[in-house]
């Protein structure tokens, strides 16, 4: 709890310990990616030509010297780098076009993710 004024008190987040846990692991166990490379915010869509399209771009951008983001990570724990041999194509390895999971990786970890359900 935080203390703002004297006998105001605000909890530090939404949500419980319990609840926050629960939805992490429930990421894990649909996505099959670990929750540290989750972002705070995801999107979830279920139309294949909006995750291709995120790959795509994330292959472009992990690729471009002039860009933040240095992996992309799809499920099974799979991370395509620079120097991943066809990045386009590595995710097919993890299975990402039946479970449908990527997140974009800066050399900040900070993270951009597209997810489909």
């Amino acid at each position: 709890m935080v203390c703002s004024t004297p006998g105001e008190f605000y909890p530090l987040s939404h949500f419980d310990a319990r609840r926050v846990d629960f939805s992490l692991a429930r990421l894990r166990h649909y996505t099959g990616t670990p929750v540290e490379h989750f972002q705070p915010f995801v999107l979830f869509t279920n139309y294949t030509r909006y995750v291709d399209e995120f790959v795509r771009w994330g292959c472009s951008q992990i690729l471009d010297p002039n860009s933040p983001y240095i992996a992309l990570s799809c499920a099974g724990g799979i991370w395509i780098t620079a120097e991943t041999e066809a990045p386009e194509r590595g995710h097919l390895r993890s299975g990402l076009e039946k479970t449908s999971d990527a997140c974009l990786a800066s050399g900040h970890c900070r993270w951009s993710g597209v997810l489909r359900w």
